[in-house]
């Protein structure tokens, strides 16, 4: 495999929810990049760059995740089919869902085990699901995901204020 690089461009007049001046969950782009397959070392670089004229909020990295995906002998269930963005957050995370079955509901469940929240997904939602956390205080929860084959995954996050 000859293998140049692979290279992800973002500048903000080419996300438009980053010109519209609010700051919600739009402004979070999830971006998946592909990797070469390789038992060689990959190299990843980050590279923000700012204009000294602009005053703006910056650059934001959450969640980076890599991951081998080999081909193995038996069937295994994946606990992390969904990737969960920010983590800490504020008023709402994000829930992309990497799976080919549609998440259908969530529950967000207190350390000692309350369920502090609950609902559904409408089918259309797509593979990137919003959930408010805007009722809830600050601490440590469990996101419960279940999907459309009744699968089950489950996620620690943090909620800050």
């Amino acid at each position: 495999d000859n293998f140049n690089g692979t290279a992800a461009r973002w500048t903000k007049s080419a996300y438009s929810y980053w010109s519209d001046n609010v700051i919600d969950e739009r402004d979070w782009k999830y971006e998946e990049l592909k990797l070469p397959n390789s038992s060689d070392t990959v190299y990843i670089r980050l590279r923000f760059y700012s204009n000294a004229l602009v005053n703006d909020f910056g650059w934001y990295v959450d969640n980076i995740r890599f991951t081998n995906k080999q081909p193995v002998s038996v069937q295994e269930s994946d606990a992390s089919n969904s990737l969960i963005f920010p983590n800490p957050a504020k008023d709402f995370i994000k829930v992309h869902s990497n799976s080919n079955s549609q998440i259908e509901r969530y529950s967000i469940i207190s350390a000692v085990g309350e369920i502090c929240s609950q609902g559904e997904f409408a089918a259309s939602s797509g593979s990137e699901l919003v959930v408010n956390l805007k009722g809830l205080l600050p601490g440590a929860y469990y996101l419960l995901l279940e999907d459309s084959n009744g699968a089950k995954q489950k996620h620690n996050i943090i909620v800050i204020r």
